[in-house]
């Protein structure tokens, strides 16, 4: 059991420096591609998403510090007698340590949630725009960049300009500018809402949400398992300090036993002396 504790603490700590260098990696990367996004997003949308991407990067750093104090703490508890020897308060650490990793995991989820949630907006802001086609000038340019820049035409696919908007397909439905758009030539365009929630830039911000989902729940349950064995390593250390102290209790009482009989060997040899 110990040496499973001492090499769970080691690789865990591991795990966490390249989790958190990961992540502060993949999150820099999509906030710059964010500046050059080819869809053109709304602005407020992009901003949120920067300020999720800030704070992911932010629980990044402070996750590469935590697995360093960590890796460091390990090492000297395992592989220092003097330093175990003179850390006592186990439970303190302990509790500290679940508090403070606790606090980054909420964080760090609720933003890979809310990431997860903002992914879903594009798609649902262009269904939006789609209904104010023709009416509104920002919907109608809107719908219209984003069917040239991803090659894509409707909602669904061309027949919701008839079926839903009841008016002739758009130019911008077709590669060819020049000539009007007609059913055979979108007839080939898949729907913007699927190639919108496909694109690059929307995609990775969906895989990255799962990526901090799925390892913020593989974390939790390592935390789990971290204050299960640190508990059992403040038990083993009370019951073996209760034994040395049952030990020397044992060996004060035999001390003190063999006192009283050399006592009382020298009074019966006093006693005897004195008869003669």
């Amino acid at each position: 059991m110990p040496i499973f504790e001492k090499y769970f603490f080691y690789i865990f700590s591991i795990y966490l420096l390249l989790r958190g260098a990961s992540i502060i990696i993949l999150a820099t990367s999509v906030l710059l591609s964010s500046q050059n996004s080819p869809i053109g997003y709304h602005e407020e949308w992009l901003k949120e998403v920067a300020i999720l991407l800030k704070i992911v990067i932010i629980t990044g750093g402070i996750l590469v510090i935590f697995a360093i104090c960590s890796g460091v703490y390990s090492i000297l508890f395992f592989d220092n007698a003097k330093f175990k020897k003179r850390c006592t308060c186990i439970s303190c650490t302990t509790v500290m340590f679940a508090i403070f990793f606790s606090i980054m995991l909420i964080v760090q989820s609720a933003a890979g949630i809310y990431m997860f949630i903002l992914v879903l907006r594009p798609a649902a802001e262009l269904k939006r725009a789609f209904k104010n086609y023709g009416y509104q000038w920002e919907d109608t340019n809107f719908v219209n960049h984003v069917q040239r820049k991803l090659q894509c035409c409707g909602i669904y696919s061309y027949r919701d300009y008839q079926e839903i908007l009841n008016i002739p397909i758009p130019d911008s439905c077709c590669y060819n500018l020049w000539e009007t758009c007609i059913e055979d030539s979108a007839d080939s365009q898949p729907g913007c809402a699927f190639e919108i929630n496909t694109s690059g830039f929307t995609y990775v911000i969906y895989e990255l949400s799962i990526f901090i989902i799925a390892t913020s729940l593989a974390e939790f349950m390592c935390l789990l398992l971290t204050l299960f064995l640190a508990n059992c390593i403040r038990k083993r250390r009370k019951n073996t300090k209760k034994r040395q102290e049952t030990y020397v209790t044992l060996r004060k009482m035999l001390m003190l036993k063999e006192h009283l009989r050399s006592a009382r060997d020298r009074s019966f040899q006093i006693v005897s002396n004195a008869e003669r």
